[in-house]
């Protein structure tokens, strides 16, 4: 059956016409729902809903959405890829969905990027993940509203180095030790730099101190053998 769908869509679009299945006037089963902007639906639906199996491709092709809805929202399982004009992928994500948001366990991948395996919470990385970016720098740990935020361990891919420790917004923020060939420094940070008190160990000897905004202020050891 063909029907006009007369009330504006959960997505805002303009009206749509529907071909498939009804039940008492609601689209019921499986059918079609085309959108004024062309923008298509191919699935189930459920008391005039987007509800269960179905497939949405947005923007004439680029952005594709393959999974599960509820009440026509993406909820449950999908996969969504967004793809430029050669059809190269630009972006994609599969993984769990909760009200029309990534949220739950998930890969995201950017061409631009990188690679994202871990949980989102509303769309946002949140909770644990590991990202490993493009020129091989990886980040595992905890994130908070889309940036590295708790405890966590970044890795740069050129040299070995590290930091294991606290983050906050996506910078260095507590105590967390920061590793390379040259030295090692153990203490505290603020806002990305080395603030208050510390250790630093260069060839097999250490000495404590405190720092300010990434400058040492003062010894506070003698230096010594490390132990």
């Amino acid at each position: 059956m063909v029907s006009a769908e007369s009330a504006p869509s959960p997505s805002r679009l303009a009206a749509a016409m529907y071909e498939g299945k009804e039940d008492q006037g609601l689209r019921s089963g499986q059918g079609t729902l085309t959108f004024g902007n062309g923008d298509t639906y191919v699935g189930e639906f459920s008391k005039g809903f987007r509800h269960g199996r179905g497939r949405y491709t947005y923007l004439r092709g680029t952005v594709v959405y393959d999974g599960e809805w509820r009440r026509s929202l993406r909820h449950g399982h999908g996969k969504e890829v967004c793809r430029d004009a050669s059809q190269r992928i630009r972006w994609s994500y599969e993984g769990a969905y909760e009200n029309d948001k990534k949220h739950g366990r998930g890969v995201e991948r950017k061409t631009a990027q990188g690679t994202y395996v871990g949980s989102f919470v509303h769309d946002l990385k949140d909770g644990a993940g590991v990202m490993t970016w493009h020129n091989g720098n990886t980040y595992d740990g905890q994130w908070k509203d889309g940036r590295m935020c708790g405890l966590g361990k970044y890795v740069r891919q050129a040299d070995g180095s590290f930091y294991d420790g606290m983050w906050v917004h996506g910078l260095r923020h507590g105590r967390g030790r920061a590793v390379s060939k040259a030295e090692i420094y153990d203490g505290m940070w603020k806002e990305g730099l080395m603030h208050g008190e510390g250790m630093v160990i260069v060839d097999a000897k250490q000495r404590r101190g405190v720092w300010e905004r990434g400058q040492r202020v003062k010894w506070t050891s003698a230096e010594a053998l490390v132990q």
